[in-house]
């Protein structure tokens, strides 16, 4: 299964529809899940979105990629300067029913040739996609949890000091590992930046290397 998001008013759904088809095989399976966002996401549909569970390989994705979201709907796949992505594919599904459940839990949805008992489940295990605050603050916790990883400690004179790039790292694996949103740059700097100014507990003992990590990110 391929899932991935599609950034479009709900009023395509039918052709939408019909162009997914025409790229899957005859008995492949599909759920198209149909969303709004809150104020500030999607801004031009007006929050409007679709998600999409497709039983189809990567080469047709590519070419429903290619053809139809690219040429036919001109829609971006990365972001560009304040323009967000306005389609992409979820790389490395660790669990295909637990994604099936996100992209489900709005309960707006159309599908063909999935076992309706497989659709209930999903629908029953759904759930909602935490708000940024949310989201921020147990990526804080996970951080304060992992402190170990990224506080080098020196045993000659029981002197310590921090490393902002493992919790970059840190940051990115939270995000891969809990969430289907993709970091850029910018954001995982703001995380990391975050931390280490607002929730490190030694963070004026560290003040030269968060000072020093900033001076390289500008």
């Amino acid at each position: 299964m391929i899932f991935f998001m599609i950034a479009l008013k709900h009023e395509h759904l039918e052709d939408l529809t019909k162009y997914l088809e025409s790229y899957l095989d005859i008995s492949a399976g599909y759920v198209i899940a149909m969303e709004t966002a809150k104020a500030g996401v999607h801004v031009d549909t007006e929050g409007q979105h679709f998600h999409v569970c497709a039983d189809m390989d990567q080469k047709q994705y590519d070419s429903f990629r290619k053809t139809i979201l690219v040429k036919k709907y001109q829609l971006r796949g990365q972001a560009k300067k304040d323009l967000p992505r306005q389609y992409g594919c979820i790389r490395d599904v660790r669990s295909e029913s637990k994604f099936l459940s996100y992209t489900v839990k709005d309960k707006n949805i159309i599908f063909k040739n999935i076992d309706i008992k497989i659709i209930q489940n999903a629908i029953e295990n759904s759930y909602k996609k935490e708000d940024k605050k949310d989201l921020t603050d147990e990526l804080m916790k996970y951080l304060i949890k992992c402190r170990n990883q990224f506080i080098i400690t020196f045993s000659e004179n029981e002197g310590s000091d921090i490393n902002p790039y493992k919790i970059e790292e840190l940051v990115l694996y939270y995000f891969m590992e809990n969430t289907d949103k993709v970091l850029c740059l910018s954001r995982l700097q703001y995380y990391t930046n975050l931390y280490l100014q607002q929730n490190e507990p030694n963070r004026k003992i560290y003040l030269e290397t968060i000072i020093n990590y900033l001076k390289k990110r500008i």
